[in-house]
This record gives structure tokens, C-alpha cells and sequence, in this order.
């Protein structure tokens, strides 16, 4: 019966494939003597064993990615094919054996494609050099690794300054009393390029380098100060020696409505400036009873709960009828974000691994068509959706 149903499956593939135009083909397997795939269930398809999260096309150029649709690594899982094959944080997957990622792929599909056990040659992008290392496949554990402790969590001691109007490489920011920060010799105004040899882009380079470490360890930054290179190394701090002796405050979460004011209302934002076309959003809220029919009926698997924390979630139309999807997550917890057209197919998928704070992407829809779309976006076991309709001139 099993091999009935793989080849049922390999037909539907088949005819899928045909239907389709010959961009995406050209992202199917392209190995006459490769064995035929299956898909295979929630609890049985392999587990390489990373956190990982999509990266801008911006920030994909600054890093030298010819491939914008791969996977940003922020975490290895302990005692997983990922650790076992020696991957780190920063690295940059573009591919499995002869599969690559692509606008209509991601590294999540390619993998489960696979079984627990079955060996692949991860491709990936190391310090700007291209590398491939074979794993053997794992399975799922049946418990993710506790969070960490207040004292057992590295904290840097630093927070974001003025990211509006960040210099093109590296983050300014300011620096927290009796920190790690502090102790190295940090000015509010520096600018940090890299930390532990890993160049820092954005304020989330910065938070994937701290929790790679653990209390104790040194941590090296090269930072630019009055536009003079400096170097400085520390033992890291935990969160609580940190906090013991300080003075600081973490800024408080806006209220929806301000965020909305500021981020929605903005005629100018809203309308976009120069906008090469008119976009006309608008967002519903996805009630239970439609996201199972949508389950159903487009085999969407949508989230049906609702219950995610979320604040000042705006959906605004920019320079080239991209759509920009903001909102505040004040909790963290594996988090993604998710669209679907109204055909059921996944448009949209970001993996952001541990994430907390601002979550802000610009999307291109209306390559999709204008029409109904549905966001999902899940943090752990809680989430929330969205019904979006996006209309051009």
C-alpha cells in the first residue's frame, strides 16, 4: 500500500509540475537518477536542526548572496545533524544536493522532501565563502531546549540608536550601565561592524552574536568611532549581573493606536512616495469559521486560534506597489510569518528563529494578482491571521 500511495503522489507531482509554467519548473529536481520523493508526515520528515530566518534582498546584496531566498542560520539545536556537520550561526543556506532555494521554495520544503536518516549535501555560504557539508538527517525532538535563564543569558548591554538613519555598514548604538558594553569602553554613538569576526548589518546580527555565546565567554567587537576603527574584547556578563547594578528601563511598547497613527495614517508612507502604482489595501480580521473552510477547501493550513500578543499591526503601500507589513511582537518564541493567495499557495514565508520586537518586510503581492490574500503569523504555539485584500491600478 505504501508504494501504491508513493506513486499516486509521484503522478500528482508529475501532472503539478506540467501545469506549471517553466520558472518554477526550473526549481523541481533536475536528477534522472534520483529516487522518486514523497512527502512525508508532521513528526516523520528529517530535522537538519537549525533556527533560521529569510533575509532582505537589501541585506542579502550587502552580504554578497547571489541567492536572496535562503536561510539566515541564528541557531544551531545541540546534538542535531546542523551541530553533528559543524554549521553556525551566520551561515547562509542556499541548497540541498540539487535542489536550491528560490521565490517559490524555501530550505523548509526542500528538506522535507527528505526522511530521517537519508544523508544531503547542505550548500551554504560561510565568511563569504561558498562551502558544502554532508549531514544525515535526524529526526524531530520530542522537546525543544529550555529557555535560558536571566543568568544564564549573555546580555551585551547595548540597545539601538537612531536605526532610521543607520550608516550603511554596521549598527550605532547606545550603551547600558554596568554592562559588558560599558566595561570594553563603548560610547553611546559607536558604531559596531562586527562581533566575535561576523560582520554586523542590522540590530539582528547583533542579537543572533550575543546568543550564540555563553556567560563567561570573550566577546570581540570591531566598532568605528568617529570614523576611526577601534577593537575592543570582554568576558560577557549575564542578564542578571547586568541588571543588579544598573539603571535603565526598557523602552515601553507604544499603544496600537500611536503605532497605527505613525505607521498606518501617514499620508505620506500610505501613498508612498512616487509610487509607480496605486494600491488599494485592506485588512479583515479572519474569523474561525472561514479559516477552516480555507483549510479545507485550499488544504491551507492556516491557523484558526488568534491568540497571539501582537501590537500595531499596519499594512502600507511603497515605491513600486510593494506592500510593507509592520507590527510589535513584545514576546518572544520561535516566530513566522506567513501569506497565502487565494488559490491556497504559500506567496510569503519568513522564518524569523527566537524573535522579539519590530517585525517590518516589504512583499510584493500584486505579482501575484490582485485578490484576497491570508497572513498568518505564529509565535510558538500562539498565533493570529489575517484577511488582506490588495487591489492596482
Amino acid at each position: 500500500m505504501k508504494y501504491v500511495f508513493s506513486f499516486l503522489i509521484y503522478i500528482l507531482a508529475s501532472f503539478f509540475w506540467l501545469a506549471h509554467p517553466a520558472e518554477a519548473q526550473e526549481q523541481a529536481l533536475r536528477n534522472d537518477n534520483s529516487s522518486i520523493f514523497t512527502w512525508t508526515g508532521e513528526n516523520d520528515y528529517a530535522f537538519l536542526g537549525i533556527y533560521s530566518e529569510q533575509i532582505s534582498r537589501e541585506k542579502a546584496r550587502k552580504l554578497g548572496f547571489e541567492n536572496p531566498y535562503g536561510s539566515y542560520v541564528s541557531r544551531v539545536v545541540k546534538h542535531s545533524a546542523a551541530e553533528r556537520a559543524g554549521m553556525q550561526p551566520f551561515d547562509y543556506i542556499f541548497g540541498v544536493d540539487e535542489y536550491r532555494t528560490g521565490e517559490g521554495q524555501g530550505l523548509t520544503q526542500i528538506i522535507r522532501r527528505y526522511a530521517p536518516g537519508q544523508k544531503a549535501a547542505i550548500h551554504f555560504i560561510r565568511q563569504s565563502r561558498k562551502r558544502t557539508e554532508t549531514v544525515t538527517f535526524g529526526k524531530r525532538p520530542g522537546e525543544e531546549r529550555p529557555e535560558r535563564t536571566e543568568c544564564q543569558r549573555p546580555f551585551f548591554g547595548v540597545s539601538p540608536q537612531n536605526l532610521e538613519k543607520a550608516p550603511a555598514d554596521g549598527v550605532p548604538i547606545t550603551t547600558i550601565s554596568n554592562s559588558t558594553a560599558e566595561a570594553m569602553g563603548l560610547l553611546d554613538g559607536d558604531v559596531i561592524e562586527s562581533i566575535n569576526g561576523h560582520r554586523i548589518v542590522d540590530w539582528r546580527d547583533i542579537a543572533i552574536a550575543i546568543e550564540a555565546m555563553e556567560v563567561g565567554q570573550t566577546i570581540v567587537v570591531e566598532y568605528r568611532r568617529n570614523g576611526r576603527k577601534e577593537k575592543g574584547s570582554q568576558p560577557i556578563k549575564s542578564h542578571c549581573e547586568t541588571k543588579a547594578e544598573s539603571k535603565w528601563e526598557v523602552p515601553v511598547t507604544p499603544e496600537p493606536g500611536d503605532w497605527f497613527n505613525r505607521h498606518f495614517n501617514n499620508p505620506e508612507e500610505k501613498n508612498g512616495a512616487g509610487n509607480a502604482q496605486a494600491l488599494s489595501i485592506q485588512v479583515e480580521s479572519l474569523n474561525k469559521e472561514e479559516a477552516q473552510r480555507l483549510n479545507q477547501e485550499k488544504n491551507m493550513d492556516i491557523s484558526t486560534d488568534n491568540n497571539l500578543p501582537l501590537q500595531g499591526l499596519s499594512f502600507s503601500a511603497q515605491t513600486g506597489a510593494l506592500v510593507r507589513i509592520k507590527c510589535w511582537l513584545p514576546e518572544s518564541g520561535n516566530t513566522t510569518v506567513k501569506i497565502f493567495n487565494d488559490s491556497g499557495r504559500m506567496v510569503y514565508d519568513y522564518e524569523l528563529g527566537n524573535f522579539t520586537g519590530q517585525f517590518d518586510d516589504e512583499v510584493d503581492l500584486l505579482k501575484n494578482g490582485n485578490g484576497a490574500y491570508y497572513l498568518e503569523i505564529k509565535q510558538g504555539k500562539r498565533s493570529i491571521s489575517k484577511k488582506i485584500r490588495v487591489s492596482g491600478r
